[in-house]
């Protein structure tokens, strides 16, 4: 699992190819300008969320995680998903 605040990811194939490849399940902090303790409450604030993700598709996942803990699926199950599936 990753969980990084490296947004750019979402834009840059390479990245996302490698990611893919790696079989990871990767969780971006849709905000990369908060502080470093404001990360961590949104990642901590995050983690059910997060858990239900993990238990819900393969590895091969790449999400956004908001300031306030919402969890949004971008890629799962091998698609990109046109809309982003919102996790409760």
């Amino acid at each position: 699992m990753l969980l990084t605040k490296d947004s750019a990811i979402r834009r840059n194939a390479i990245e996302q190819r490698a990611l893919i490849d790696g079989k990871l399940a990767a969780f971006m902090l849709a905000s990369a300008q908060l502080p470093g303790d404001a990360m961590a409450v949104a990642f901590q604030n995050a983690m059910p969320r997060i858990l239900k993700v993990l238990r819900r598709y393969e590895p091969k996942v790449i999400a956004s995680v908001t300031r306030d803990g919402g969890v949004s699926v971008l890629f799962a199950d091998s698609a990109w998903l046109k809309p982003a599936r919102k996790v409760k």
